[in-house]
């Protein structure tokens, strides 16, 4: 997916290589830290109970709260950011590509790891594969990422206009957060994640349009 849309991007909506291939740079940057981070809360005492509290609070403030905001800060505080510079101030349209692609090549890298995870736990275990979860989850995971970016990057792009709207920095932390909630379920209660992923395809269109209505 990743390599389809980067192309996309360079051939259909003639953005710049260079800016395409340092937006996907600067996306692996941010995994460190953010890695990092999740490993650091995650090893807390309150965080290693399997309570439905627990859960909730550790997918909105881990996978919710801290990795959308350290997405988000790694995009604008980037020392890139005049290479991401949007050609026309008056539409979020490029940003907000660029955003996308951003969340992405998170999405995608987390997928892999995701996959090896499991394989490398099936091997020791001498078990086998569930290839349909697997892709199931690699499949709504990359959704999830580039949708919750997409919002993110509409968000800088208010702030770079001056009129920060700050329910977009909001809007990503929940749903990332609710996602991951539903999703680490092993039983039909991880198929609410669904909606949560079409609830954050909708908003991406909704916030974009009323962006671009404003200007």
């Amino acid at each position: 997916p990743l390599l389809i849309f980067l192309t996309i991007l360079i051939s259909v909506f003639k953005i710049k290589a260079t800016k395409v291939l340092l937006t996907i740079l600067v996306a692996f940057v941010a995994i460190l830290p953010i890695s990092l981070l999740q490993f650091v809360i995650l090893d807390t005492q309150f965080f290693s109970n399997n309570s439905i509290i627990s859960v909730l609070i550790k997918s909105l403030i881990i996978y919710g709260f801290v990795e959308e905001a350290l997405k988000a800060a790694t995009f604008f505080l980037t020392p890139s950011k005049k290479l991401l510079k949007i050609e026309n101030p008056q539409t979020p349209f490029p940003n907000f590509l660029l955003a996308l692609l951003f969340g992405l090549t998170i999405g995608s890298f987390e997928s892999l790891i995701y996959f090896f995870d499991n394989l490398a736990k099936t091997i020791n275990n001498g078990g086998q594969l569930l290839y349909g979860l697997i892709f199931l989850r690699v499949f709504s995971s990359v959704i999830i990422h580039t949708a919750c970016m997409g919002l993110s990057g509409l968000f800088i792009y208010s702030i770079r206009q001056h009129q920060p709207k700050w329910s977009l920095f909001i809007y990503p932390i929940i749903l990332h957060g609710l996602y991951d909630f539903f999703a680490c379920f092993q039983n039909s209660l991880r198929f609410f994640a669904i909606p949560v992923i079409i609830l954050s395809i909708m908003e991406c269109r909704i916030k974009y349009k009323s962006l671009s209505e404003t200007e």
